[in-house]
């Protein structure tokens, strides 16, 4: 018996100590920039995470099409003004589709544990609920286009999330707006056996408004980043002189911000 004790001891400190040893680095491949890390427990920001990076590690590539292959990164190195607590980390990879983000990952897992389910844009179900949310939001009769739909487990309790990513810019995406311009992203969730809308980030020009500096939100990877079988979630946005990448995750049914990189004026 204090042999079983004893090992269930030895075993208990090494799971601690492997989950200790989780040091990630998190970088864009289209604009290499480095979104931050993660180690011993902690999200870091690009500056912490850079301190990390001594060059020549191996990162996992991945996008909604799932794991792409390796490829080999530098040493971290300043944007430079205007952002310089924001660095970028350069690979030789080259990303040749337009509009598929590729995230890549220094982890010796399975960052895509799940195949995503990407749905059809055209149910009339989201189109509905879409039109009912940015008519909460002031825009009364909304085009409603949505961009895309992606169903998965993110808490890995056999209950699937979607979410549901949606934008109309009546004359493109300028520094100027139109009445009923929109982007945002949004998550369906089952929350006490009720399906709830939790709207993630967006910005809305409803019919009261018709001036701003518009953002454009997109949905760009949904990746297991810290190995504890939870699914986090990247938010990609931009305007015309800055661009941000957001982490988020689900923490007690709430969408909670874990790490976020900038650079713009």
């Amino acid at each position: 018996m204090n042999n079983f004790f004893a090992f269930l001891i030895s075993f208990c400190f090494l799971l601690f100590k492997v989950e200790a040893q989780i040091n990630v680095s998190i970088i864009d491949i289209g604009s290499n920039i480095l979104i931050g890390g993660f180690s011993n427990g902690e999200w870091l920001e690009s500056e912490q995470s850079k301190r990390k990076i001594k060059g020549d590690e191996e990162y996992k590539l991945y996008s909604f099409d799932g794991f792409l292959g390796t490829t080999k990164g530098d040493i971290a190195e300043s944007m430079g003004a205007p952002c310089p607590n924001i660095y970028f980390v350069s690979t030789p990879y080259k990303n040749t589709k337009e509009n598929l983000f590729i995230t890549g990952i220094t982890c010796n897992w399975d960052a895509f544990p799940k195949k995503l389910a990407l749905l059809s844009t055209n149910q009339k179900t989201y189109i509905d609920i879409t039109a009912n949310l940015l008519k909460s939001k002031g825009i009364n009769n909304p085009n409603v286009e949505i961009t895309k739909i992606i169903k998965t487990d993110l808490e890995n309790d056999g209950i699937d999330e979607v979410f549901i990513n949606a934008t109309y810019f009546k004359n493109g995406f300028t520094p100027e707006t139109s009445v009923g311009d929109y982007s945002f992203v949004y998550l369906r969730k089952i929350i006490n056996g009720k399906v709830e809308n939790i709207i993630i980030d967006g910005n809305y020009f409803p019919e009261s408004l018709n001036s701003g500096i518009p953002l454009q939100f997109q949905l760009c990877n949904i990746l297991d980043i810290n190995n504890d079988g939870i699914l986090e979630f990247i938010i990609y946005s931009e305007y015309y002189e800055g661009i941000e990448f957001c982490i988020y995750r689900l923490i007690d049914n709430k969408v909670v911000l874990v790490l976020s990189a900038f650079c713009g004026a």
